[in-house]
C-alpha cells in the first residue's frame, strides 16, 4: 500500500563507435515502468516500480539492456521488489471486565482470575504488569509476557458485612487499550441467625375454689 523507491543502472560501451553507440532496455512484468530506456553511448537506465494491488510477497523482474554487436550484449539486471506486510499494531485486552464474589462474614473468600490477550506484531514478547489498590486484594500473578492471566486471591479477616470494590490494572506499555481494568467486587454477608424458639413464662399457676371454674391462661 506504500509507494516504492525507484532503481537505476549504468550503461557502460567502451570501444570504437562507443559514443554513438544506441542501446535500449526492456522488462518483463507489469509493476516495473522503465522511466529510461534507450540512449546512445554511455548513460543510465532507470525504473519505477509500481505496487498498487501487490500482496505480501517477493517480486522479481529482469531489466534487458541490448547494444547490437556490442560484447556483452545483452546485459542484465535482477530487479527485485519485496512488499513487507502492514505492521499490525499492538493491542492489549482483558477479559472479563468484572468479577464479584461472595463470603460469609469469618469465611473464605474464592480467587479469581482475568484473561490477557495480546495481538499485534511483538505481541509474544510484549511484557505486562498488574496493579491492584485494595488492601484485602492479593495478587498471586502480577506479570507476564505475551498472552496469559492475571490473577488474585481476596482475604476476608476483619472485613464486616458489606461491598467492598477493588480495581485491577493491567498495563503493557505502547499498546493500544493499555492500561486495562477489571473491577472486583467482594460481598460479605452475615452470619445466618440460628433458628430458636421460647416459651414464657416456663409455669403458669392458678387457684380455683371447689366446684367453681379455673380462669384459663395463655
Amino acid at each position: 500500500g506504500t509507494a516504492a523507491a525507484g532503481s537505476d543502472a549504468t550503461v557502460t560501451l567502451t570501444g570504437d563507435g562507443a559514443a554513438s553507440k544506441a542501446w535500449s532496455a526492456t522488462k518483463k512484468k507489469s509493476w516495473t515502468t522503465l522511466t529510461t530506456a534507450s540512449g546512445t553511448g554511455s548513460g543510465t537506465v532507470a525504473w519505477t516500480r509500481n505496487t498498487a494491488g501487490l500482496t505480501p510477497g517477493i517480486y522479481v523482474d529482469t531489466i534487458t539492456v541490448t547494444a547490437s554487436g556490442a560484447t556483452g550484449s545483452p546485459g542484465r539486471v535482477i530487479d527485485t521488489l519485496t512488499i513487507t506486510a502492514i505492521p499490525v499494531p499492538l493491542a492489549l485486552a482483558v477479559s472479563p471486565g468484572s468479577r464479584s464474589v461472595s463470603a460469609q462474614q469469618g469465611t473464605a473468600a474464592a480467587g479469581s482470575n482475568a484473561t490477557i490477550t495480546l495481538t499485534g506484531d511483538g505481541a509474544s514478547a510484549k511484557t505486562w504488569t498488574a496493579a491492584k489498590k485494595k488492601s484485602w486484594t492479593t495478587l498471586t500473578t502480577a506479570s507476564g509476557t505475551g498472552s496469559g492471566s492475571v490473577a488474585w486471591t481476596r482475604n476476608t479477616a476483619g472485613l464486616t458485612p458489606g461491598i467492598y470494590v477493588d480495581t485491577i490494572t493491567v498495563t503493557a506499555s505502547g499498546a493500544t487499550n493499555s492500561p486495562a481494568r477489571v473491577i472486583d467486587t467482594l460481598t460479605i454477608t452475615a452470619p445466618p441467625v440460628p433458628l430458636a424458639m421460647a416459651v414464657s413464662p416456663r409455669s403458669r399457676r392458678v387457684s380455683a375454689q371447689q366446684g367453681t371454674a379455673a380462669a384459663g391462661r395463655t
